[in-house]
């Protein structure tokens, strides 16, 4: 079975769904691996942007090796 580029956005959106959990645990005095400020400044944007990516066709194309497209991940 292939990974479908709506698997993909899917996944995309459940990881903004648990940012915004994350960040709701932390507020409330919870310890997280990541910090508010790492969430709100590196991960949901990047998520953000994959989507917008998405919407446009303008994903790049997947390498085998080497760089990475996130700071986040």
């Amino acid at each position: 079975m292939d990974y479908t580029i709506e698997q993909f956005k899917h996944d995309i959106e459940e990881v903004i769904a648990v940012c915004h959990e994350e960040i709701e645990a932390i507020n409330k005095g919870e310890q997280r691996e990541a910090t508010v400020m790492q969430i709100e400044l590196y991960i949901i944007p990047e998520m953000e942007d994959l989507l917008n990516k998405i919407e446009l066709g303008t994903l790049p194309e997947p390498k085998k090796y080497g760089s990475r497209f996130l700071v986040s991940a």
